[in-house]
């Protein structure tokens, strides 16, 4: 079994995706029938979301459970597909296949299983100023678990230098496919510059079919956004309380049509100046895409007339936008009053201020300035230990928090983090290290069950919240026997030299506080050397002994009036 192409549809997303999707989903059958293109079944919606997931060998976590299929089923029933539809082509829609160049995608499975003589994949661009405002307008509505995006650069989670993404995409495909059997179709999204534009003709071009003789769908009709300041007041309802995902929808759908029925005259709430930060930031390289890939000049650039209507959208009075937000959060609470919701007790800062490589390249070009991040890489019974960045803060406070509620550290990075100093280009502290046996724990935290566990949180101090990372939950019984274990004096033997009937014994001597005197005990033992740190903790013990000798005992006497015995095993 072959067929004679496959064509990719890979995205971009926001470019009209969504509508291509559902234009060949409603025409699966005339599409067969008229030009035995064969669109797969796509398990639910109208998009090849599945078998992007299958391939990628990985699925989101809002996916619903029952959509999890495995990859045998999903590949085994596309084959069959196929056998049974007998199509000269076979179309599959993804946007999540855009991941093609960062993630081990198994293409060659896919391939495997249709047999084609030709791939085509279709990729569509979109300028990078509206792309970013639109996903930063997608993000809280499909995901509100997840997604509070301070602004619309913390957003980005995928590459928008197109110039280098279309070259990875290149070289991806040329390691999977020989390249005189694909062709890769670049495309231009431009309803962003001509309203007439429609990119359900523009695709059917490409594919060689005849629009007219499908059934047409309303564009305006998938995929709707929201207005910006339904936008705001949704994003500010999730961030203070989390709802079950068929609530959350109601609510989506509540400020669809309030949006419907009181229109607002406020389009846009991404500034103009930054705007042409991001197209200046995108620039040198726009002009390479335009130039190698479109045989012109950077079409990406703001027209006299979009300025002047950025600009008559910024003389808005911001309290009227305040207002507005203001009031349809408040319609919000009025609708759901009488369904059940959480307050939020917990936000990340990745959640606010986004963690991507793309977040990391805008920190270091300079696009973004106001941004918060972190990792807690260590967590177990005997510290915490990660690195917390601050960009309006070079000595950031972080909290200790237990059980949610019990603050029992405050700190502030103190350790040099060159990663970080490279990947966010700092110059200043970054990491952090906190022993437990340095921690006054509280009477709330030892009161516990000796099986109780504790649940930790490392804190912004300023925003309130939680740095990600390795966190995981600590026995009561497991954490105390550690730091008792840490609070013991720590001897170690560097050096034994034998001089006749004698040891000569070089010991380093560490303790948990400081100590005036450490004194060997033994008659037969005498001390030579005996020299400690300044902060009279870490000690330097040079003795002899007899050469038979098989441990040393020590008495350590601390600065506050206790002492301690040791012994040092040879």
């Amino acid at each position: 079994m072959s067929v004679e192409e496959l064509i990719l549809h890979i995205g971009y997303p926001k470019t009209g995706t969504s509508a291509i999707q559902d234009f060949c989903y409603k025409n699966r059958e005339t599409l067969l029938k008229s030009y035995r293109i064969y669109y797969p079944n796509t398990y639910g919606p109208p998009a090849h979301y599945i078998h992007s997931f299958v391939l990628m060998g990985e699925y989101p976590q809002e996916c619903p459970h029952e959509l999890k299929l495995t990859e045998d089923y999903v590949l085994l029933n596309l084959k069959k597909e196929i056998e049974e539809s007998n199509p000269q082509k076979v179309l599959i829609s993804s946007e999540y296949f855009i991941y093609f160049p960062y993630k081990p995608f198994k293409l060659h499975k896919l391939i495997e299983i249709i047999n084609p003589n030709s791939i085509k994949v279709i990729c569509y661009i979109r300028r990078q100023d509206k792309i970013i405002e639109s996903t930063y307008m997608q993000a809280f509505k499909t995901n509100p678990l997840l997604n509070c995006f301070k602004s619309y650069l913390h957003s980005i989670d995928r590459d928008f230098d197109y110039y280098r993404y279309l070259r990875n995409l290149d070289n991806t495909l040329k390691k999977v496919i020989d390249r005189k059997f694909i062709t890769i179709n670049y495309r231009l999204y431009l309803k962003d510059i001509n309203k007439d534009w429609n990119v359900i003709d523009d695709f059917c071009d490409l594919i060689g079919i005849q629009k007219s003789i499908l059934a047409d769908i309303k564009l305006a009709e998938i995929n709707i956004s929201l207005s910006p300041t339904s936008n705001e007041a949704l994003k500010k309802i999730i961030t203070k309380y989390l709802f079950p995902w068929d609530v959350f929808y109601k609510i989506v759908n509540f400020l669809y049509e309030y949006d419907k029925q009181y229109p607002s005259r406020i389009k846009t709430l991404m500034p103009l100046d930054e705007r042409k930060r991001i197209l200046d930031f995108y620039r040198e390289s726009n002009e390479k895409l335009f130039r190698e890939y479109f045989n012109q000049e950077n079409q990406f650039f703001l027209s006299k007339e979009e300025e002047e209507f950025y600009e008559e959208q910024e003389s808005i009075p911001k309290e009227e936008i305040e207002r507005e937000i203001e009031e349809k959060y408040r319609s919000i609470l009025e609708f759901i009053k009488n369904e059940s919701f959480l307050p939020r007790t917990k936000i990340f800062t990745n959640q606010i201020f986004g963690f991507s490589e793309f977040t990391q390249e805008f920190i270091r070009g300079g696009l973004i300035s106001d941004w918060v991040g972190g990792h807690i890489d260590v967590c177990n019974e005997e510290k915490i230990a990660g690195w917390l960045l601050d960009l309006k803060d070079k000595e950031p406070c972080f909290l200790v928090k237990l059980n949610g509620i019990v603050v029992v550290h405050v700190g502030r990075p103190s350790l040099e983090r060159v990663d970080i100093k490279d990947i966010y280009g700092i110059d200043w502290y970054a990491g952090f290290s906190v022993l437990w046996k340095d921690i006054k724990l509280p009477e709330q935290i030892l009161a516990l069950s000796d099986d109780a566990e504790i649940e930790v949180e490392v804190i912004h101090e300023k925003t309130g919240y939680v740095i990600p990372g390795n966190y995981k939950k600590i026995l009561k019984k497991d954490l105390i026997a550690k730091i008792k274990e840490c609070e013991k004096p720590k001897a170690e033997i560097r050096q034994i030299l034998t001089l006749g009937s004698k040891k000569l014994i070089y010991i380093y001597l560490t303790v948990t506080k400081p100590a005036s005197e450490a004194l060997f005990t033994q008659t037969d033992i005498t001390d030579i050397l005996i020299t400690y740190l300044p902060d009279n903790q870490e000690w330097n013990l040079l003795c002899i002994a007899p050469k038979d000798t098989t441990s040393i005992p020590l008495v350590i006497k601390y600065l506050d009036g206790s002492e301690e015995k040791i012994e040092v095993k040879i």
